[in-house]
C-alpha cells in the first residue's frame, strides 16, 4: 500500500484554525489491484482492525485498537 492523505491540510487546519486532525483516512494510491483501499489512520500504538463485517477496501469496516 502507497498511503496517501491530506496531511498538509490537515495541519494547516489545525495551525491556521486550531482544529487538531481526527480520524483521518489514508487511501492506497499505487497502480495495483488495491488502489483505492482506504483505511484509517490510527495514533500510535493503535492500529486498523478489521471489524469482521463489511467492505475488507473501506476504512469504514476498521477501527483503532491497542491490543
Amino acid at each position: 500500500m502507497a498511503p496517501a492523505w491530506d496531511n498538509l491540510g490537515a495541519l494547516d487546519r489545525w495551525v491556521e484554525d486550531g482544529v487538531p486532525p481526527k480520524a483521518q483516512i489514508a487511501a492506497d494510491r499505487t497502480k495495483s489491484p488495491t488502489r483505492g483501499r482506504t483505511r484509517p489512520l490510527c495514533e500510535f500504538p493503535s492500529w486498523p482492525k478489521y471489524f469482521g463485517q463489511g467492505d475488507i477496501n473501506d476504512a469504514a469496516s476498521y477501527h483503532c485498537v491497542k491490543e
